[in-house]
């Protein structure tokens, strides 16, 4: 009876013990919260989140009383953003614990560069934090969530960009063979062959290998006028000579329809010349003052070397040296071939044959394939026939149209997933053809696509290449004016302002110049450009939005009600981006802003 009055009261203190620890253990976690909670010291940079590019980035600086860092157990910050209904994307969670903090002034303080990938659904949320104590054994008290942060600004993103793509200029023409012109370029100061940038010496080799009856094959070789290019006179007779005797080679191991002997070639190295030079400089986007300079050294007295001395002092010399030097040193190679010709009704018939594995693809030339496409109206049909021409031709123009259709298809996707996906499939395409006949058109289709699927980087790399190629003076400003577009949306203001210089005076131009002044705070310049844009396009409804975003930031509520009516009724989607945009957030709940949106 001892023992067992023993045993009840052993297991009795047992109980007592535990219930004690874990009261203990709570109270513990609990006044760690407490304290922290009542404390602790929270600051984003920006104070209200913004967008940039496919990222919202802030710096965040937490700063917390010395009795929370003890060892155990640890105290955290855990900060996330919230959106739509109820959904929370985790971002970081600061840990307290010794060794990952610093001390500020003596006090605990963390600091992050933290960011979260943004999304349209983003654009109304805000970004919060929450304490919490954790004990080793993994027991967490967790303190209120607080917000820290209203979120998102996306006013970097009312920019005005085209994004557009071309199809390929339609080659076929009945009862005509059209030459074949393929453009190489070579590394400054070198005449090897290379294959990047539009070098892709497989286009040339499978054109060689072809079916087709060539005639006559013409070299045309030049060299820069940068130093390293232009030192050795006998450069581009070796740049000619090099592509002469990679060309005989393929004919004699490859070819079975031509030889050496039946096929005359002709090679002429251009040397010391600005004939080709004067041409890129007038296609260039250059300042017309700026055109003016370049022609009076040209035209004026020196040798070709003086003449490049005098062009390093222009300040046009940066754009020279991106743009114009790396397009002359090339290799023109034009081939002329036969082809037989068919009626409409036969090619389109044999193009859907050839697409169903019917028939041999040889049985329509590469031209015949792609202008198939062009007999039919239904995009599915086109991309089937492209699909069949670049497969069986492996021809840029086949590429490019192959992209160009996936890039129409994915605009008319319904779910993201098909979107992207025909995206990257344009992207592919695009990219074969833009090396295979690297123009600045071309270039231009894939920064498009790129751009459209949120490759960034590589968008702003392709509008790079397609500028350095050259090309008609509305092609380049297009290309400029989107390049600008894409350096605003990802925070490269400076940079936009200078593609902005060569970009023409045109509605998006003048539209993402007031968007610049905007973000840098210069109002009065910004509705210079805004009011301009305005007279180009009447009654604008972006134009009128970036108008009300000028008012609510220089607290105008008169001219932000009238802008964003004018806005709104334009464009009935803009009211309920304008209920939930950070920047009306002082003037929602007024009855002005409300009579605004009726």
């Amino acid at each position: 009876m001892h023992n067992l009055h023993s045993r009840k009261s052993f297991l009795f203190s047992i109980l007592l013990s535990t219930f004690f620890l874990f009261s203990v253990s709570g109270c513990t976690l609990s006044r760690m919260i407490k304290t922290g909670e009542a404390r602790q010291e929270i600051s984003v940079e920006p104070t209200v989140l913004a967008v940039n590019g496919n990222v919202v980035p802030f710096d965040l600086k937490v700063k917390v009383p010395a009795e929370v860092t003890g060892k155990k157990p640890v105290y955290n910050v855990v900060v996330a953003y919230q959106y739509g209904k109820k959904q929370t994307e985790p971002v970081t969670r600061l840990r307290f614990a010794p060794g990952e903090f610093i001390y500020e002034n003596g006090t605990p303080t963390i600091n992050r560069q933290l960011s979260f990938p943004y999304t349209p659904e983003k654009a109304s949320g805000k970004l919060v934090a929450q304490a919490e104590a954790v004990k080793p054994n993994g027991r967490v008290k967790r303190g209120k969530v607080r917000e820290i942060a209203p979120g998102v600004i996306t006013t970097s993103r009312l920019t005005v960009k085209a994004n557009a793509v071309s199809l390929a200029p339609d080659t076929y023409r009945k009862g005509v063979s059209e030459p074949e012109l393929l453009t190489f370029f070579f590394d400054e100061g070198k005449a090897e062959l290379r294959d990047y940038l539009g070098t892709n010496m497989d286009v040339l080799k499978e054109l060689l290998q072809s079916n087709y009856k060539i005639q006559a094959v013409e070299i045309t070789t030049g060299h820069s006028p940068e130093e390293a290019d232009s030192k050795d006179p006998k450069l581009a007779r070796k740049r000619a000579q090099t592509f002469e005797k990679y060309m005989r080679h393929q004919l004699d191991v490859n070819s079975y329809t031509n030889t050496n002997q039946s096929v005359k070639f002709k090679v002429q190295p251009v040397v010391r010349n600005w004939e080709r030079f004067l041409k890129q400089v007038q296609l260039s986007a250059l300042s017309p003052e700026q055109v003016n300079q370049i022609l009076d050294i040209i035209n004026g007295p020196g040798s070709f070397r003086d003449k490049e001395k005098q062009l390093s002092k222009l300040d046009s010399y940066d754009y020279l040296q991106l743009y114009i030097y790396p397009a002359l040193r090339y290799a023109d190679v034009r081939i002329t071939y036969n082809v037989p010709q068919k009626k409409d009704s036969e090619i389109y018939l044999l193009s859907r044959k050839i697409v169903e594995n019917r028939i041999d693809a040889d049985k329509l030339t590469e031209e015949e394939l792609r202008y198939a496409a062009t007999l039919t109206p239904l995009l599915s049909e086109k991309l089937a026939i492209y699909q069949a021409a670049a497969e069986n031709t492996m021809k840029w123009q086949a590429f490019n149209n192959l992209g160009v259709t996936y890039v129409q298809m994915a605009q008319q996707a319904v779910k993201p997933t098909t979107r992207d996906k025909m995206l990257r499939e344009a992207i592919v395409n695009l990219t074969y053809a833009s090396h295979r006949n690297p123009t600045a058109q071309l270039f231009y289709n894939l920064g498009s696509a790129q751009y459209l699927l949120g490759n960034y980087p590589e968008a702003l790399q392709s509008y790079d290449y397609a500028l350095k190629l050259g090309g008609p003076v509305p092609v380049l400003q297009q290309v400029f004016a989107d390049k600008a577009a894409l350096e605003i949306e990802t925070g490269r203001l400076d940079e936009a302002v200078v593609s902005l210089a060569y970009a023409g005076t045109s509605y998006q131009s003048l539209m993402n110049k007031g968007l610049i002044y905007l973000l840098k705070g210069n109002y009065e310049q910004a509705q210079t450009f805004y009011e301009e844009a305005l007279v180009l396009k009447p009654n604008d409804a972006l134009a009128h939005y970036s108008l009300a975003v000028l008012a609510a930031r220089t607290n105008q509520p008169e001219a932000l009600a009238s802008h964003l009516h004018q806005a709104t009724r334009q464009e009935k989607s803009l009211t309920a981006k304008a209920i939930d945009d950070p920047e009306f957030r002082n003037f929602v709940g007024t009855p002005t802003f409300r009579e605004a949106l009726k």
